[in-house]
């Protein structure tokens, strides 16, 4: 009798955990870039070909410069020559 009431328990349990599992929101999920330290001099605007803003699930608002090498740089967006960069690259994307 006990062994069937621990059987019933499992199932119960891995049913549970099955039905947890597939309520996970998919942002969750998803691999996002954060940024925690920013880069503290401007970079040249020759050095780069894009920029992506990250997720809104990170704890500090960024831009991430990306490089003509396909290297990421953390930003603040509240700098002045990070508004610039973003600028300039918007305007040669809308040129094109």
């Amino acid at each position: 009798m006990l062994c069937w009431k621990s059987a019933v328990i499992t199932v119960m349990l891995l049913t549970a955990c099955l039905h947890y599992s597939n309520a996970v929101p998919s942002a969750v999920e998803e691999a996002s870039t954060c940024c925690y330290t920013f880069a503290g001099k401007p970079v040249s605007i020759k050095r780069l070909k894009g920029f992506y803003w990250t997720s809104s699930t990170c704890s500090k608002k960024a831009v991430v410069l990306i490089t003509m090498k396909n290297k990421e740089i953390c930003t603040n967006p509240e700098f002045p020559w990070v508004k610039t960069i973003m600028k300039t690259i918007t305007q040669k994307k809308n040129q094109h």
